[in-house]
């Protein structure tokens, strides 16, 4: 790109940042979405098979995903039944919130918790190196 003037080389800068910045923190929530995951993997209740019939039901369900050329993702449990059980694609809410007669046992908030802190931290000093400052 051919740069001519004071004003289109602060455009050109601000673009060049921009761009930047948004790369890195595409970066650094892709990698803390793999963290959250494995977290929420690891922390899943799961029963054993004289519980129910399917052990590890809600824990293979847990999904992931970034969308593309965005600092955004997600992870989720997928509500998918299973074995033609009745009501097996709310077993994630029920885990995670508890019901009437079962306490909560959460797992996708406590494994999301632990990595705010340095989520924010490597946002905060990617924004730093790149701009010299923290919006």
């Amino acid at each position: 790109m051919a740069v001519t003037g004071v004003r289109e080389t602060f455009a050109a800068l601000h673009t060049l940042v921009d761009r930047e910045l948004a790369q890195a923190a595409h970066q650094i929530t892709a990698a803390t979405i793999r963290r959250v995951y494995a977290g929420a993997r690891a922390r899943c209740p799961v029963s054993s098979p004289k519980d129910g019939p399917f052990p590890g039901h809600v824990r293979d369900q847990i999904r992931m995903q970034m969308a593309p050329d965005t600092p955004v993702g997600v992870v989720f449990v997928e509500r998918r039944g299973i074995g033609g059980y009745y009501g097996t694609d709310n077993m994630g809410i029920w885990l995670e919130y508890g019901t009437r007669t079962r306490p909560a046992q959460p797992f996708l908030g406590p494994a999301a918790e632990v990595e705010r802190g340095s989520y924010l931290a490597l946002l905060r000093a990617a924004t730093e190196r790149l701009t010299g400052r923290w919006r």
